[in-house]
């Protein structure tokens, strides 16, 4: 009987490591092809989002006969082009910020002869389609987009433009000039220019592509004369025109004035939200982002009288618009609703020009004027209450 048993225990082995040997690798099996599976499904999944054809949670399904996304494809192509361009523009060295590196001088020639359309263009070969440029050799500090709001003013479009491209490549700055024009008649009638909003716009318009860190909201006519006086982004918000040709250079009071020429980056000008949409005709939509910039949080720099001098243009003043001064006065009241988180327009033409980008655009001159009127009613009901109660 011993015997029998040690038999039995000897041919049960063989047939157990057997058993065990088909169990093994019908596991390994299994897990290679949810594996390959899951990599497969992971991949595709991917591709599906890429093309837009990925059916997530709360998304309608898209049908067989659906045609590929090619504004899609194009854009992944563009993408991976855009990438090969950086990583060869990231092993070129930082640009220098040393003034005698960078061939600055201090005081610079103004120009006030407007040059032809054609001879501009000519002067300037080297521009990216919608006046953009950045440096060849080495990689920008700064990438700025320059706003402009215009209205009319082509002789010192042109100007300007001779003036400001020289000055901002030697600055070796990566940049764009934008320029953000009303449309100036509906149904027989001219509009009121609107300052602030047109910054706004501008402002939206140029960073939308999240290509600049900061923005400088420059008055057409105000042309720098030291390029000593940086336009590269700058740690907080900066008034950069400081002293005026016209003024004979006497600086301007600090906290008093703040517009002309600004600087933000981006974040900041976010943080203050913007300028004021509701500032028609001239004057006051500079100071009121002066106090919404305090009130924010943030701290406004200046350069020196000597670096932060400017030329202005001849051209037509304008007269100062009727209750501006008291939007200005009361602006504390409005800053965290009026603004970017307010902004309606619509884009009619877009053109990226050779020596800059332009945006024709319309707004609601109704929408913001009932709005202004509101506010000015509210602000006299108050008076009114404060009157009575005194007497």
């Amino acid at each position: 009987m011993l015997a029998l048993r040690y038999v039995k225990a000897f041919l049960l082995i063989p047939l157990g490591l057997a058993i065990s040997s088909v169990f093994l690798f019908t596991t390994v099996t299994k897990w290679k092809t949810f594996s390959a599976d899951r990599s497969y499904r992971t991949v595709r999944g991917q591709t599906m989002k890429d093309f837009g054809l990925h059916h997530g949670r709360n998304q309608t399904a898209v049908p067989s006969t659906s045609q590929p996304n090619h504004t899609r494809v194009k854009d992944i192509i563009q993408d991976i082009g855009g990438s090969i361009r950086n990583s060869n523009a990231s092993n070129l060295p930082l640009c220098p910020t040393a003034s005698h590196t960078l061939g600055l001088v201090g005081r610079i020639f103004v120009n006030l002869s407007a040059p032809t359309w054609k001879e501009l263009e000519a002067m300037h070969p080297e521009l990216q389609p919608g006046g953009r440029w950045k440096p060849k050799h080495c990689r920008a500090r700064s990438r700025v987009a320059i706003v402009v709001p215009y209205l009319n003013r082509d002789e010192n479009l042109r100007i300007f433009l001779q003036h400001m491209h020289p000055f901002l490549q030697k600055q070796q700055l990566e940049y764009g000039i934008f320029l953000a024009e009303p449309i100036w008649e509906r149904a027989n009638r001219k509009l009121e220019f609107n300052r602030g909003l047109m910054r706004n716009i501008g402002f939206k318009e140029a960073t939308k592509k999240g290509e600049y860190d900061c923005v400088v909201f420059h008055d057409l006519d105000l042309l720098p004369e030291v390029d000593y006086n940086s336009y590269g982004c700058p740690s907080r918000p900066r008034h950069m025109c400081v002293a005026l040709n016209y003024h004979n250079y006497k600086p301007l009071a600090a906290g008093a004035i703040f517009g002309g020429v600004v600087s933000f980056r981006t974040e900041h000008f976010l943080q203050a939200n913007g300028y004021s949409n509701l500032f028609f005709g001239w004057g006051g939509e500079d100071d009121d982002l002066y106090r919404r910039s305090r009130t924010s949080g943030l701290r406004i720099t200046r350069p020196n009288a000597t670096h932060g001098r400017y030329t202005g243009a001849p051209h037509k003043k304008d007269k100062r618009a009727s209750g501006n001064l008291r939007m200005w006065k009361y602006g504390g009241k409005r800053w965290r609703t009026d603004g970017l988180n307010s902004l309606r327009y619509n884009v009619l033409e877009r053109q990226p020009f050779s020596t800059y980008t332009w945006r024709l655009v319309d707004y609601s001159e109704r929408l913001y004027g009932d709005e202004k009127e509101a506010f000015l009613k509210k602000l006299d009901r108050g008076n009114r209450k404060r009157k009575k109660g005194s007497h």
